[in-house]
């Protein structure tokens, strides 16, 4: 892939090519969401998420302090700059929503393998 590409020259052609890599990864987290994507974990890692705490922040940063970490301006340039960006997160939360709405049906058998179309569902 093309990584070091300055700030607005990411191609519509990167862009494209970013999301088929995402639609071929089993797992698909966004980290602000990940109470909600956890089935996933458990579904194709088996892992035993209601051990798991995840719901407590352990680090040294208070919500006042992120509000401050950019400013609005800040926050609107790089929007600016970063338009494809923006748009391969919104698209990766809709991959991460949809696995993870497989993975739930999946774990409670709801879903019949042939019916994932290749999601992580589909791994047994």
């Amino acid at each position: 892939g093309q990584f070091h590409v300055p700030p607005g020259a990411v191609t519509l052609e990167m862009l494209e090519a970013a999301k088929e890599v995402l639609k071929r990864i089993d797992v698909v987290l966004v980290l602000e969401e990940l109470n909600t994507h956890l089935p996933q974990l458990a579904k194709v890692f088996k892992w035993n998420i209601a051990a798991m705490s995840v719901s407590q922040k352990v680090n040294g940063h208070n919500d006042e302090q992120y509000k401050m970490a950019v400013s609005p301006e800040q926050e609107a340039l790089f929007k600016k700059l970063n338009p494809l960006d923006y748009e391969l997160y919104e698209f990766g939360k809709g991959i991460a929503a949809e696995r993870t709405r497989y993975a739930k049906m999946r774990l409670l058998q709801l879903v019949p393998k042939s019916a994932c179309r290749g999601m992580a569902c589909s791994s047994s």
